[in-house]
C-alpha cells in the first residue's frame, strides 16, 4: 500500500490503555459540502483541504496520569496515498450527530459544531493552532492486517483526559494528491478508529496550545462614525439647445446606455442644474461625466473646454464605445485636453450606429501647494457642422467651482493599487517607459511579473549574470539600472501630478529558477505524480550552491539599491510559479508558489523567503525589501509563513473569521487583497466599490490580478483591460479606462480615510460598521463626503 516501514500492532501490556473512539465523523470543507453530517456513515475521509476527521474517545480513566506515547489507529477502507498526518487538539465541544452525508440539525460540521456556530466561525477556528488549540505534523506507517497508525503528541492525550480538547482533528498533509482516502468509522464492528496510550509515572505536562488566539481589537476613543444621510440626487434636465442639441452632466461613475437619445443617469453631487460645485481635498483629483446629443443633420463635431481654474490638472477625455451586443460599453478613454485653458482639442466623435451620442470624462487635479479656498472655473461645450475647422456653437457653458479643503492627501501612497501584469507591456521601449507613467498618473502602480511559469526571465528584466560551476555573481547592473533606474529616481514622472515621487514598488526577479536553474540543484529525481511521497523535505532537497546562490544575489541586490540611493521604493521578491505548469511540461516550480493550497507548498514558500531574508540581513542596506506572498486559502496557512513575509496579498480576507487578516497584523505583515475587477458594462462605480471593500475589510492596498488590455480588448469587454494598448487605427497608446479612473477614486477615497484613522477622528472598524455589507455609488459618495467634513473641522 505504501513504500513505509512495516511494523505490527502489540497487545497493550499492563501499563497500555485503548480507548476506541466514542465519536467520529468527516468535517466537509469543500464549499457546497460545508453543512453535510457524517456521524452515522461508516465511512469516513481525508483529503488534504477537501475532508478532515474529528475523532473523540472517553480519556477520563486517564485524569491526572502522564502519558509516555500514543498512536491514532485508523483502518483505511481502499486504497489511500497517505504520508504525512496532522493531528491536533479540538478546543470546543461537538456533537457526532446521525447524518450520513446530507445536511442535518444539531450534528457537526464544518460551519457548526452541532450546538451552534463554531466559536471563531468554522472547525478551523478551534483546530490546527486556532482557538487554543495546538497541532503537529508527522509521518504514519503502516501496521497489522491493514492499520495505518500516526503518533498523538502525549500532551494532546493528557488535554483531554483533562477536558482541555474535545478529541482530535486529523488532516492529510500530502493532499496535494486530492486522493479521497476513506477509513472506516466506529460504526464498522472491529475496524473503528482507536488510541492507544502507554502511561508512566510523573505528572501530567502543561498544556500550552498556540498563542494564535484572535487579537482583542485597539480601544479608541474617537466618536462613533455616521455617514451623512442619504440625498435625492437632483433630476436636473438636459441642457438644450436648437437642432435637437443636446448635454446631461453625469456623475463620474455613472452608466450609460449608448442606445438612449440622452442618458438620464445619476447627477453628480454639487449639481443644482446650473451651477457645478464640488470639494477636493489638497492633492484629490474630482470628475465628472457629459454626454452630449444632437439631431440628424450632417455629421457634426462636439468640443468640450475646461477654462479657468489656474493651477489645476485638468483634461478632458472621450469616452469609447466598445462593442458588444445588443448594446456597445464605455471604457476606454481618449485624452482630449491636458491643462490647456483654450485650445482647439476637437475630434470627430465615434458614433454608435445609427446613434448620436458622445461621453466625455472631466476630472481637475488639486496640487498639494494649491491654498484652501474657491476656485472657479467654466465648462463650455461646443458643436460645429460638418468639420471641425468650422467655428462653433456654444450648446452650454456651465459654471465650475471647487472648493479646496485644508486637508492634504499625501503623494506617496498609503493605501497602495498596484496593476499586476505579466511580463511587462512594450518590453524594454518607450512604450513600457509610457504604460508605467500612465499608471503612476493615476495613481497606481505598474507590476509585471519579470520571468514566467517556464522560468525564464524576461529579457532586460534582471541584471546580468556571470556564472562559472555552481557559482553566480553579478555581472553588470548596467542594463538593469538603464531601463529601471528612472523608475527608482521618479525622473520617469516628470511632468505628472506626482513628479518627483518614485514607483511605490517593484517585483524582483528572484524565483525558483533564477539565479540558478532549480532541476541542477534539486535532489529529487522522479516522477511528479510521486513528488508528494518521495523527494525529501525541502531543506534537505538542494545542494548547497543554489541556497547560497539565493542569499548571494539577495545580498546584491540589496546593496546594489543601497548604493544608488535607491531606498524610497518597495522592492518585492516573489514566487509566481505553479507546479500546475510542470505538470504541462512547461513549467519550474514543483509546488504551488503562487496560491499555495498544500502543506508542502507553504514550507517550501518559507524555504525561500528565508533565503531571501538570509541574504538581505548581510546586506548593509537601507533599501526596502519584503517577501510578497499571495494566498487564496489562508485558513491553511497555520503558522508555517510566520516570520518570512513582509506583504500579504490575499482575496480571502473575511473567510474563516478573518483569519488571514488576524495572522498578517500578528505577525506585523502589510495586507494587500486582489482579484478580478468588474467588467466594463458593469457600471464604473462597480469598480471604485469593488477597490473600496478592500479598505473597510482592513487591507493596506489592492491589486487587480492583471491590468493590461490586449488588441482584443477594443473588440469586446474584457475585465483585465483596465490600461489600453494603442487602438487598431491608431498609433497612440497606452490609455487609460473610465474604470482605472475610478481605481484612482477609490484610491483617494482610501487615503481620506487613512487620515481620519491616523488623526484619531475614527477607526477602521467603526466605518466599516456604518457602511455594513452594501456599498453603492450613493453610499461611496456619502463616506467621502463625511470624511471630508470631520477632516476640514
Amino acid at each position: 500500500m505504501l513504500g513505509l516501514l512495516l511494523a505490527s500492532a502489540q497487545a497493550p501490556s499492563s501499563s497500555e490503555v485503548r480507548l476506541p473512539a466514542t465519536a467520529d465523523a468527516s468535517i466537509c470543507v469543500h464549499p457546497s459540502e460545508r453543512s453535510f453530517n457524517t456521524g452515522a456513515a461508516t465511512r469516513i475521509r481525508l483529503k488534504g483541504n477537501e475532508h478532515l476527521l474529528v475523532l473523540d474517545f472517553d480519556a477520563s480513566s486517564l485524569a491526572g496520569l502522564r502519558v509516555a506515547d500514543a498512536r491514532l489507529f485508523l483502518h483505511p477502507a481502499g486504497p489511500v496515498k497517505l504520508k504525512t498526518l496532522g493531528v491536533s487538539t479540538v478546543s470546543s465541544r461537538w456533537k457526532e450527530g446521525d447524518g450520513n452525508g446530507r445536511e442535518r440539525e444539531g450534528a457537526v460540521t464544518f460551519l457548526v459544531s452541532g450546538d451552534g456556530p463554531w466559536p471563531g466561525g468554522d472547525f478551523l477556528a478551534v483546530s490546527f493552532g486556532r482557538g487554543g488549540s495546538a497541532w503537529e505534523a508527522a509521518d504514519l506507517r503502516e501496521e497489522a492486517e491493514g492499520w495505518i497508525s500516526t503518533p498523538v503528541p502525549p500532551a494532546f492525550v493528557e488535554a483531554m483526559a483533562a477536558g482541555r480538547s474535545f478529541g482530535l482533528a486529523v488532516s492529510d498533509e500530502k493532499g496535494q494528491t486530492r486522493w479521497n482516502n476513506d477509513f472506516f468509522s466506529r460504526e464498522e464492528p472491529g475496524a473503528g478508529p482507536y488510541l492507544l496510550v502507554r502511561t508512566e509515572p510523573g505528572e501530567p505536562r502543561p498544556f500550552s496550545p498556540s498563542p494564535r488566539d484572535p487579537m482583542k481589537p485597539e480601544e479608541r476613543t474617537a466618536a462613533p462614525f455616521v455617514l451623512p444621510p442619504r440625498v435625492q440626487p437632483t433630476g436636473a434636465a438636459p441642457l438644450r439647445a436648437a437642432g435637437g442639441r443636446s448635454c446631461v452632466i453625469l456623475s463620474e461613475g455613472a452608466t450609460v446606455d449608448p442606445t438612449a437619445d440622452l442618458p438620464d443617469g445619476p447627477a453628480p453631487q454639487g449639481w443644482d442644474g446650473k451651477t457645478l460645485r464640488l470639494r477636493a481635498a489638497r492633492g484629490e483629483h474630482v470628475g465628472v461625466m457629459i454626454a452630449v446629443a444632437w439631431g440628424e443633420e450632417g455629421r457634426p463635431w462636439a468640443r468640450v473646454l475646461l477654462l479657468g481654474m489656474e493651477g489645476t490638472a485638468r483634461s478632458v477625455n472621450q469616452v469609447v464605445w466598445i462593442p458588444a451586443s445588443p448594446r456597445g460599453v464605455a471604457d476606454p478613454l481618449v485624452p482630449l485636453v491636458k491643462g490647456v485653458e483654450r485650445e482647439d482639442t476637437s475630434l470627430t466623435v465615434a458614433m454608435v450606429p445609427g446613434r448620436r451620442l458622445a461621453l466625455y470624462h472631466l476630472e481637475w487635479g488639486v496640487p498639494l501647494s494649491t491654498p484652501p479656498g474657491e476656485k472657479r472655473g467654466t465648462v463650455l461645450v461646443e458643436f460645429g457642422g460638418a468639420h471641425p475647422d468650422e467655428a462653433g456653437s456654444p450648446l452650454a457653458e456651465i459654471p465650475v467651482s471647487i472648493r479646496v479643503e485644508g486637508a492634504s492627501i499625501p503623494d506617496r501612497p498609503t493605501f497602495a493599487v498596484s496593476l499586476n501584469t505579466y511580463g511587462s507591456p512594450g518590453g524594454n521601449s518607450t512604450e513600457e517607459r509610457a504604460y508605467f507613467r500612465l499608471a503612476h498618473e493615476n495613481r497606481t502602480t505598474l507590476a509585471p511579473v519579470p520571468y514566467s511559469q517556464s522560468g525564464r526571465v524576461h529579457p532586460g528584466a534582471a541584471p546580468e549574470l556571470e556564472r562559472s560551476g555552481d557559482e553566480v555573481r553579478v555581472k553588470s547592473w548596467k542594463e538593469w539600472d538603464e531601463r529601471f533606474g528612472p523608475l527608482f529616481d521618479a525622473s520617469a514622472f516628470e511632468g505628472l501630478p506626482r513628479a518627483g515621487v518614485p514607483i511605490e514598488h517593484f517585483l524582483l526577479p528572484l524565483h525558483e529558477n533564477w539565479p540558478l536553474p532549480i532541476d541542477e540543484f534539486y535532489a529529487y529525481r522522479g516522477r511528479l505524480e510521486d513528488h508528494w511521497r518521495d523527494a525529501p523535505p525541502v531543506g534537505q532537497a538542494f545542494s548547497p550552491a543554489y541556497p547560497r546562490a539565493l542569499e548571494g544575489i539577495s545580498t546584491a541586490l540589496a546593496q546594489h539599491l543601497h548604493e544608488r540611493g535607491w531606498t524610497d521604493t518597495l522592492f518585492l521578491p516573489f514566487l509566481n510559479n505553479k507546479v500546475d505548469y510542470r505538470a504541462r511540461g512547461s513549467g519550474t516550480s514543483w509546488w504551488l508558489l503562487d496560491e499555495p493550497a498544500w502543506r508542502d507548498d507553504f514550507l517550501a514558500l518559507r524555504w525561500f523567503g528565508e533565503r531571501f531574508r538570509a541574504g538581505l540581513s548581510l546586506a548593509k542596506s537601507k533599501a526596502k525589501v519584503a517577501f510578497r506572498v499571495d494566498l487564496s486559502r489562508p485558513e491553511w496557512r497555520r503558522e508555517h509563513l510566520d516570520g518570512v513575509v513582509g506583504l500579504l496579498v490575499c482575496n480571502a480576507l473575511r473567510e474563516s473569521g478573518g483569519v488571514a487578516l488576524e495572522t498578517a497584523r500578528r505577525n506585523g505583515e502589510t495586507v494587500w487583497s486582489y482579484g478580478e475587477p468588474p467588467p466594463p458594462g458593469a457600471g464604473p462605480d462597480r469598480t471604485r466599490a469593488w477597490c473600496l471593500r478592500a479598505w473597510l475589510d482592513g487591507a493596506d492596498g489592492m491589486v487587480p490580478w492583471q491590468s493590461v488590455g490586449t488588441a482584443e480588448s477594443w473588440r469586446r469587454p474584457e475585465a483585465t483591460a483596465l490600461l489600453y494598448p494603442a487602438p487598431p487605427d491608431r498609433g497612440r497608446g497606452p490609455l487609460p479606462s473610465l474604470r482605472l479612473k475610478m481605481l484612482r477614486r477609490a484610491a483617494e477615497d482610501a487615503e481620506l480615510l487613512n487620515l481620519l484613522v491616523a488623526r484619531g477622528l475614527a477607526t477602521r472598524d467603526g466605518i466599516a460598521r456604518a457602511i455594513g455589507d452594501s456599498l453603492d455609488f450613493e453610499t461611496c459618495e456619502r463616506l467621502r463626503s463625511a470624511a471630508l467634513g470631520l477632516l476640514a473641522r
